[in-house]
């Protein structure tokens, strides 16, 4: 056996990022132990585990220590605390325990850590090992590879609804998300942050191109680039279909459209809603009885681009003021039929998110 020891300090264990995805792994670690809902939870505890893992090796100032032969027995017989479950991390506060849980003593190496731990299974590269290892593993360079996604840089003056710490946050989840390819797991931003956020990357922004680029996008041999699309995941292992983004071209907004109001979804803030709206997207119980997250999304997509299209087929053109309800797997689909109409209808469609604040709903920035 041959773990990589990640440590982690204790400020970064307190980032709302990790901070959340341990909560989401412990408690599905719960519930596991309680034998509820075995399968779903397991996949729920997989998923934060995975992401705690990428949180740890993607910040190149945690030092790594590599462990083999009967250091890195120890320590996974250490962390083992019974048979349905072993975490494989350990937060500040519960280091002590896990030193004291060593069988051959604490690790040097171990005791001298301030902070917590994140622990991965390697498979070996050589098989000529014999001994117990121990050593630091250097900090791997940045790859020089200029991602192939032209990510715009972000507007620092650009006016939020949402805290500006979570959208800070967001920001660098939606575009680690789209140079990795690896899916954003949109359980953990709430509904109000994943649409502030997302609705920055929806324009492509305007491109400089030759002399040759416009003769052949003259001659129809030249094509901007692709969208890209963003990998939706949820906190049950479920994964969406992905989310265009830098898909749709810079415009001005189409002004004097007339205006609907409706709500997400029914059953939700009725007292508030009910005399606001004059109708709603989604029937709550349509929702709420699906068991997978990316089953949720997709009714909700499939729903939303139906209405969107009758709506647009009665009346040529819309202004939508869509009230937000809550459920973030609602919200990921009826904006991603969003994008499908925009990129169908541009200049007849218009789609005003609508936020609950302490001071009743605010506007937040038109998609269009």
């Amino acid at each position: 056996m041959k773990l990589l020891v990640v440590t982690i300090p204790e400020k970064q264990w307190k980032s709302l990022d990790l901070a959340s995805t341990v909560k989401d792994a412990i408690d599905a670690g719960r519930r596991i132990k309680k034998k509820i809902d075995i399968k779903r939870e397991r996949k729920r505890f997989s998923v934060a585990c995975t992401r705690i893992e990428a949180i740890a090796v993607q910040n190149p100032k945690n030092e790594r220590i590599e462990l083999e032969g009967d250091a890195a027995d120890n320590l996974m017989e250490a962390l083992r605390f019974d048979d349905s479950i072993t975490y494989p991390f350990v937060p500040p506060a519960d280091m002590p325990k896990l030193l004291k849980r060593l069988k051959s003593g604490a690790l040097a190496s171990l005791k001298s850590i301030h902070g917590g731990i994140v622990v991965l299974l390697l498979s070996y590269e050589d098989s000529s090992y014999s001994h117990p290892v121990i050593k630091t593993v250097p900090t791997p360079a940045k790859p020089s590879i200029k991602p192939q996604i032209s990510l715009p840089e972000l507007d620092t003056k650009r006016k939020y609804l949402s805290n500006w710490r979570l959208v800070e946050i967001a920001h660098q989840q939606v575009r680690e998300a789209l140079v990795s390819n690896h899916p954003l797991n949109a359980s953990y931003l709430p509904h109000e942050v994943f649409t502030e956020v997302v609705g920055y990357y929806l324009y492509r922004r305007n491109e400089s191109i030759s002399f040759w680029q416009r003769l052949m996008r003259w001659l129809g041999q030249w094509h901007p680039a692709p969208p890209a699309m963003l990998r939706i995941a949820y906190s049950d292992g479920s994964e969406g279909k992905p989310f265009p983004m830098l898909c749709l071209s810079e415009r001005q907004r189409p002004t004097r459209l007339p205006i609907m109001k409706a709500g997400l979804m029914s059953m939700r803030h009725s007292e508030s809603l009910d005399p606001l709206v004059d109708v709603y997207l989604l029937r709550n119980k349509e929702i709420d009885g699906r068991d997978a997250f990316a089953e949720q999304d997709g009714i909700a997509y499939d729903k939303v681009l139906r209405f969107l299209s009758d709506v647009l087929s009665l009346r040529g053109e819309v202004e939508l003021h869509l009230y937000h309800t809550g459920l973030e797997p609602a919200v990921v689909g009826t904006y991603r039929a969003v994008v499908e109409m925009l990129h169908k209808h541009r200049g007849q469609l218009v789609v005003v998110p609508v936020f609950i604040r302490e001071d009743g709903y605010q506007e937040a920035e038109a998609w269009f």
